[in-house]
């Protein structure tokens, strides 16, 4: 319900560490556009367990998170982009560790257009092949 995925994302901001922590886990399972911009916002928390209960949060959304990663992946918010690439490399799997590495350390004047490139692998992927 839209009420309790509301409560969890309000507990995003509580001040206990294991509240903030529980609620990430739980919006993992919440497939709402808002619980994703929250995760993504909580993968600033000052709590390494949060951070890293957000990451599998969003790799557990998956293709629902998968523009906010990689316009995150693009973007220049240097502390955000480790773990956006993290979780880019726990959703997308082995044949995409290369790429999203590449990404990771491209100049941020190539980000943009390496991003394009990994969306259009990513569909391709994501295209049963019609023959």
């Amino acid at each position: 319900s839209p009420t309790v995925a509301y409560a969890f994302r309000a507990a995003l901001k509580d001040s206990a560490w294991r509240v903030r922590m529980v609620a990430a886990r739980a919006l993992g399972r919440r497939e709402d556009r808002l619980s994703v911009e929250a995760l993504l916002e909580a993968l600033d928390d000052s709590s390494h367990s949060v951070r890293n209960s957000s990451v599998h949060a969003l790799a557990n959304l998956g293709d629902l998170a998968l523009p906010h990663l990689l316009a995150a992946a693009a973007g220049k918010d240097t502390q955000r982009r480790p773990l956006v690439m993290r979780v880019l490399g726990m959703y997308l799997g082995e044949d995409f560790h290369k790429p999203v590495d590449v990404l990771a350390c491209a100049p941020p004047e190539r980000r943009a257009s390496m991003t394009e490139e990994l969306k259009i692998a990513v569909r391709r992927r994501n295209t049963p092949n019609v023959e």
